[in-house]
């Protein structure tokens, strides 16, 4: 697998065999000999930056909060990077529990209010890491048929679209009266674009970070 990285780098990713040292990998005389034998590229083409090892090992801790300790981000989970999820993961703990840590340290909430973290964020987490490690496993697949499969049905474009992001239903959420959900009740936002003050632009850059309303209609 091969990434582009701006307009003069590439990342390479291989698999490593259980048989094979890490050590072997990590140095650059041996990535520079797997582009020559693989890709035909030389030191004329190309200049190798460094070779990491990563070793990947997924999990979510069993609890996220214990008497005044709190884990968010990798602390609190690890997912494989194939979703590119990980630092979003974490910016969404941060994004969820600085308002209520607000609240609380400022004596306008209780402390029961903290509970809503985890109760809200690990359904979420859970769906993303899942999704991530399949996606893992399919990016690593060994079996040349399963392959030559995945290749082709990449090149058809006939990919089934991706599950739709975990809604938050329990914790801190608006309900009716009869106590069900509002079909937009823990949706993610909606990132179009928008006209405000003057200004046009992303919904975020617009609004900024903060509680919001939004009204279909001029209140």
């Amino acid at each position: 697998m091969f990434i582009p990285i701006g307009k003069s780098r590439v990342r390479f990713e291989v698999p490593l065999l259980p048989c094979e040292e890490t050590s072997h990998w990590e140095d650059l005389k041996n990535g520079l000999a797997w582009l020559r034998n693989q890709h035909g590229l030389t030191l004329e083409d190309v200049k190798p930056v460094r070779n990491v090892v990563y070793t990947f090992d997924p999990a979510i801790a069993k609890s996220w909060k214990q008497g005044r300790v709190l884990l968010a981000g990798d602390a609190a989970h690890s997912m494989m990077p194939y979703l590119g999820q990980g630092a979003c993961s974490g910016i969404r703990d941060g994004a969820n529990l600085a308002w209520k840590l607000d609240l609380v340290l400022l004596g306008k909430a209780d402390a029961s209010l903290l509970d809503a973290y985890e109760e809200e964020r690990r359904p979420h987490v859970t769906v993303i890491t899942e999704t991530s490690n399949l996606l893992g496993a399919v990016a690593n697949e060994a079996d040349p048929e399963k392959v030559a499969t995945r290749n082709a049905t990449f090149r058809s474009g006939n990919m089934p679209p991706p599950p739709p992001f975990h809604r938050v239903e329990t914790g801190v959420v608006h309900s009716e009266p009869d106590g069900s959900l509002h079909p937009a009740t823990g949706a993610p936002t909606p990132q179009g674009r928008m006209r405000a003050g003057g200004r046009e632009g992303r919904m975020d850059e617009i609004v900024g970070g903060g509680f919001l309303m939004v009204s279909r209609e001029d209140p």
